[in-house]
């Protein structure tokens, strides 16, 4: 069995199972149980981080660093994938991935994560994709500017265009006429995550500007306040998301298009769990 490739992986939680059954397999070590005798980790607290119910501490991680001879460079590329995991605080796991992205290799083992990455953190990305299904769009950079509401530089819009061209998401009919491509986004993990949070906080940002921006007859921001089991939260969401499906669904029958909206649900906690009085 060969020794798994760390550069490969973006949970470190799968790379460690992966690099424990080589040990095993290659007879470098017998069982979990010797892992752990070996590294002075216990049995339990090492099943509880492959698990997922904790995480790999800095202790932990140079207790397995000479079980599984990793250089250095592994080791920092191993915190870093555990900060991106475990982190709550997103500006601390981006950096942790741009410290990761800059590796040695990784753009070469790593090209669909970071075409998917790079496609998700930027609203204008999905914008420029979407703005291509409407009738009449051009697919040039002065056009585009024009007709997004929010500023986005001319150089900004030709990157996003050249990368919409050359990864498949739009294909060239004529000058200015173009295809929309379905694909599909392929982004893992706390990667994902990272992306994710960075279009949520771009999509954030533009419906707090078009409270001034966009007519009230032309936006919808609605705010509820109500009080909810924390059990109901996920029945509320699915319900929410369902909902939101629909309504794009049924818009696409119309063939109408004229604008493109983005349509965002947010549901989060405004107060701390308040406990019944007995």
């Amino acid at each position: 069995m060969d020794r798994p490739e760390l550069i490969k992986f973006h949970d470190y939680r799968v790379y460690l199972k992966e690099a424990m059954a080589h040990l095993i397999a290659n007879k470098e070590q017998k069982s979990l149980r010797s892992i752990s005798r070996d590294s002075g980790i216990s049995p339990a607290y090492l099943a509880m981080i492959l698990g997922g119910q904790r995480n790999l501490s800095e202790d932990a991680l140079h207790k397995l660093a000479p079980i599984f001879k990793w250089s250095q460079e592994e080791v920092d590329h191993l915190r870093n994938l555990c900060l991106i995991a475990d982190s709550e605080i997103h500006e601390v796991r981006k950096q942790a991935l741009a410290r990761i992205q800059s590796r040695a290799g990784y753009s070469a083992e790593n090209q669909q994560e970071i075409e998917s990455y790079r496609y998700i953190s930027h609203w204008y990305f999905p914008a420029i994709k979407q703005l291509a299904l409407l009738p009449g769009f051009r697919a040039n950079p002065k056009w585009i500017q024009e007709h997004l509401r929010e500023r986005v530089g001319l150089p900004e819009i030709r990157d996003a265009l050249k990368f919409l061209f050359e990864k498949g998401y739009l294909k060239r009919i004529s000058k200015d006429e173009v295809e929309v491509k379905e694909k599909g986004v392929e982004c893992h993990g706390g990667v994902y995550r990272i992306a994710l949070a960075q279009f949520h906080r771009e999509i954030l940002e533009l419906a707090s500007k078009s409270i001034e921006k966009v007519p009230r007859d032309e936006r919808s921001l609605m705010a509820e306040m109500f009080p909810i089991s924390i059990k109901s939260f996920p029945r509320l969401r699915d319900e929410l998301n369902k909902l939101v499906k629909k309504i794009i669904r049924d818009e696409a029958k119309v063939d109408q298009s004229e604008v493109i909206y983005n349509v965002s649900v947010l549901s989060f906690p405004i107060s701390k769990k308040v406990n019944k009085i007995k």
